[in-house]
């Protein structure tokens, strides 16, 4: 008995219908004289209905392919003849009425068991798949849960990135409007004064930087959107060992002032991309490896082809390492592995997390290799030509 109870909910539902159908059911047996529509229509449908009532008929119909959809179907369209027929004898003359009583409760039906199991499925998005009421349905429901999964996902990195935004503007806004005060209200002293305005400037350099990085990667996540649809549309030939020359001496000045030996081994190689980003790329990454070094280390940046065949480039440092339980999360957007050093050496943290949009961006690889007290290796692979 439950388990019939459990078929009528989940296939007929509640409301007018199931009344309709008994009510048209009955008249009909009443009125209908003729034995052979009293059969077809009347003792037929009737019949139909009990046996599709039964668990085992389900089963059968599983079995031979046919799918809970068109059990669903089949044992509906009897009840809609039913109540179709009955409507037209009631009417009599007045048959076109019939005819759209027939067609309205047909799409009615249709509609509304065809669209109940997904208004089910809504009502329980955090079990969906607990909830598929047959199996056609289970790709949607994963479909579902996936696109679910990545909103809250997206929420999630949203709100951090929200989080470590105000708290890093928070920081240095602070120490200006300290610094600012102290001067304004004349608590300064003379000799003082210089060294206040020091530290607003570098507060505000340290703004400006943070601002400009918060921009870039904003800019580089509509650029992966844009990408989506058109790949590599506006990338050209970049000349991979002239663009690590050209970087490797503009950093020299950086490296000397922090006694840091910066050297570069570069093969020519082409690569397809973006020239800016890319020297936005190996800037990031030989920044990094200065500002994460110690007095006397060095750094080399080299490029070239790897046994693949596919082109490279590289930044090796033997610097203070990176730990283990660390590595993996080097990329993210404000993450910091010393966060007391990244602030003293000027860092955002956001350095890292640009350098892997563009590498996505290229369809580029990253590898990293790093010990503690030993050094770091970053190698970013990107795809043949």
């Amino acid at each position: 008995m439950k388990e019939i109870v459990t078929i009528f909910q989940n296939y007929c539902g509640s409301g007018w219908y199931p009344v309709l159908f008994l009510a048209a059911l009955l008249y009909l047996l009443v009125t209908e004289q003729k034995k052979r529509i009293r059969v077809v229509l009347v003792e037929g449908s009737l019949v139909i209905t009990v046996l599709f009532f039964l668990p085992f008929t389900k089963t059968v119909m599983n079995l031979l392919g046919e799918g809970e959809t068109y059990y669903r179907i089949l044992w509906l369209l009897p009840m809609a003849v039913v109540i179709a027929y009955a409507g037209i004898r009631l009417f009599g003359k007045h048959y076109r009425i019939g005819f759209v009583i027939l067609a309205l409760v047909l799409a009615q039906v249709i509609t509304k068991h065809l669209v109940q199991p997904i208004t089910r499925m809504a009502e329980h998005l955090d079990c969906i798949e607990a909830n598929v009421p047959y199996e056609e349905l289970i790709p949607l429901a994963h479909t579902v849960q996936s696109d679910r999964k990545l909103r809250e996902d997206n929420e999630t990195i949203r709100r951090e990135f929200t989080a470590n935004v105000s708290h890093e503007l928070k920081t240095p806004l602070t120490s200006i409007s300290g610094y600012a005060e102290l001067i304004e209200n004349g608590m300064a002293k003379q000799e003082d004064i210089p060294t206040f305005g020091h530290r607003i400037h570098k507060e505000a350099q340290r703004m400006i930087t943070l601002v400009s990085d918060i921009l870039q990667l904003s800019e580089l996540d509509g650029m992966s959107k844009q990408q989506e649809n058109s790949p590599t549309a506006d990338f050209v030939p970049v000349d991979l060992g002239v663009l690590v020359k050209d970087v490797a001496t503009n950093m020299t000045v950086n490296a000397r002032k922090a006694y840091i030996t910066l050297q570069y081994k570069v093969q020519p190689v082409t690569v397809r991309g973006s020239h800016d980003l890319l020297t936005e790329l190996v800037t990031n990454l030989c920044d990094n490896a200065i500002r994460y070094n110690r007095p006397g280390g060095h750094v080399e940046l080299s490029c070239g082809t790897n046994a693949d065949g596919c082109p490279y480039f590289c930044v090796e440092d033997n610097g203070i390492g990176i730990p283990q339980d660390s590595q993996s999360r080097v990329f993210e957007r404000f993450y910091r592995v010393d966060k007391s050093r990244s602030k003293a050496t000027g860092g955002t943290g956001l350095g890292l997390a640009i350098v892997k949009h563009i590498a996505v961006l290229h369809g580029a690889r990253i590898d990293l290799e790093s010990t503690v007290g030993t050094g770091t290796t970053i190698r970013i692979i990107f795809p043949k030509m």
